[in-house]
């Protein structure tokens, strides 16, 4: 029985047959390694390791000016109504703490989207005021910043917030 070969992203993949009969991918080549070099992953060596992460939604505020188009309100009511009651879109995500900051990331099921994922990070000096809102199913983060407001959900946050405070208190008496 003779092997298979593709082509993959770090060359051609080679999947040689065995006496048993099974295959075993192996690279071709070297995998490339991680170097400052590389500008895709120049970035990822440059990210700091978060103290902690939680899952979240940010909402994303409509465009100024934006109108809900005629359309939407005919072909999908329910999600106009959202649009115009919450004034934004939820992008799922998480919120990772790090030493200073606050940084949003998005998530998303499918990596093979052609737009970039989008990020966010808020320092602490720039941080006015923090409040949480419980309600029946989740919870609502709003961080005033002064001249704008950020609003997350989450669910069960009590830890992750208390770091945060922890934190915000930390970078108050220095």
């Amino acid at each position: 029985m003779s092997g298979a070969r593709w082509p993959g992203p770090a060359g051609a993949i080679s999947i040689p047959a065995t006496e048993t009969g099974k295959r075993h991918c192996v690279p071709d080549c070297d995998l490339p390694v991680m170097t400052p070099e590389n500008p895709f992953q120049e970035e990822m060596l440059a990210t700091e390791a978060p103290i902690a992460r939680h899952p979240a939604a940010w909402l994303q505020p409509l465009p100024e000016g934006y109108t809900i188009p005629l359309w939407r309100w005919i072909l999908l009511p329910a999600t106009a109504l959202m649009l115009r009651r919450n004034k934004g879109v939820w992008v799922s995500g998480e919120l990772q703490l790090l030493p200073d900051r606050l940084r949003f990331t998005e998530t998303r099921m499918s990596k093979s989207s052609r737009n970039p994922l989008r990020t966010w990070e808020i320092l602490f000096a720039d941080i006015r005021d923090l409040r949480v809102k419980k309600s029946l199913a989740a919870e609502t983060v709003e961080i005033d910043r002064g001249n704008a407001m950020t609003r997350l959900m989450t669910v069960r946050s009590d830890d992750f917030m208390a770091r945060v405070r922890e934190a915000l208190e930390g970078m108050q008496e220095t």
